[in-house]
């Protein structure tokens, strides 16, 4: 067996051995969007995304865990722009959408089951798609790829379910802001990207190894 199997099988009894998962599908509500200040008057501001993360978590000392997760986000607002009629072209409709994949690392603290709380870092890398369609007979289409930074925090209540697995249900609060940006065939020097999010998840959790006791909640 060559040396990078042996590490990779090393890896996947450690993982086995020491840590917990999870799977959530999440609502998130934005309380700001830098998008919807824009001097375009939007019919419609971007207002709530429907999304899915996964994650594991790794016993670091004691109550504390590293969390390790990956989301999957798509924002689509057919009705993003303002409606307007042009003589030549017809009605021009513009809209937005937004495509992330959040990835993140968090501190996190639990005493009972999978119920704790934690905080940390997270990076975005996104790529929103700006469309002009004039009645479908000009199309215009823009892409903008943005890398964000940012800071997530979450509470987590779980519910044992059988001796692996658990029920969750969790409120985070996450900011992000866009620091590199390319694309859109533009001057982006005075572009800037940023939100904050209130959002509420539901999903599964198990317990493997050492870490799959029975806990009375």
């Amino acid at each position: 067996m060559s040396t990078l199997k042996q590490l990779l099988l090393l890896v996947m009894m450690a993982v086995s051995l020491c840590g917990q998962g999870y799977a959530n599908l999440v609502y998130g509500q934005y309380l700001h969007h830098s998008e919807n200040e824009e001097p375009t008057s939007w019919t419609k501001p971007i207002a709530y995304v429907w999304s899915g993360d996964v994650g594991y978590e790794f016993n670091l000392q004691g109550k504390s865990l590293i969390q390790v997760g990956l989301g999957i986000e798509e924002n689509y607002n057919s009705k993003y722009g303002t409606y307007e009629f042009d003589p030549d072209l017809g009605e021009r409709v513009q809209y937005n959408l937004e495509q992330s994949a959040p990835l993140y690392l968090r501190i996190f603290w639990s005493e009972r089951g999978m119920a704790g709380y934690g905080v940390g870092p997270i990076y975005s890398p996104v790529k929103q798609t700006f469309v002009l369609d004039y009645s479908r007979l000009y199309y215009h289409r823009e892409v903008i790829y943005t890398h964000a930074l940012g800071v997530s925090g979450i509470a987590r209540l779980s519910r044992q379910i059988s001796n692996k697995l658990y029920g969750l249900l969790a409120l985070e609060v996450r900011y992000q802001k866009g620091l590199w940006f390319r694309g859109g065939g533009q001057d982006l020097s005075n572009y800037s990207w940023d939100n904050s999010q209130i959002r509420l998840s539901l999903g599964l959790g198990w317990k493997s190894g050492s870490l799959s006791r029975k806990v009375t909640e």
